[in-house]
């Protein structure tokens, strides 16, 4: 399953709507914990975000929410590569996305 390109307009204050998936199906997140990292995508280097939390919208359907926590008229417009960790209840970990298609981070672009 292939993540889509998410667009967010630098000024904004909207959340970024996302949903996981698992082999194609739904990852379901009852009591878990998220959170997101963001960094550059041509090098890796420049990080934007780092371990910020992100909101369930629906445990059963993957569903989630990530509000910028840096003001949003101060965003750099470019390209972004994010990854979202997961800690379930057992405390095991899990990152998404991964193994998509040889694509291993979602592609966040503030326009």
């Amino acid at each position: 399953m292939a993540y889509p390109k998410y667009y967010h307009a630098r000024g904004d204050s909207e959340p970024l709507l996302m949903q996981l998936f698992r082999n194609g199906v739904p990852e379901i997140l009852t009591g878990c914990v998220i959170t997101i990292s963001i960094w550059q995508s041509r090098d890796h280097h420049t990080v934007l975000i780092s371990g910020d939390p992100v909101a369930i919208v629906d445990a059963a359907t993957g569903k989630v929410s990530y509000t910028f926590s840096v003001p949003a008229n101060t965003l750099p417009i470019g390209v972004y590569d994010a990854r979202l960790q997961v800690t379930y209840p057992n405390t095991q970990v899990k990152t998404f996305p991964t193994n998509v298609t040889g694509k291993e981070f979602f592609c966040i672009q503030i326009v």
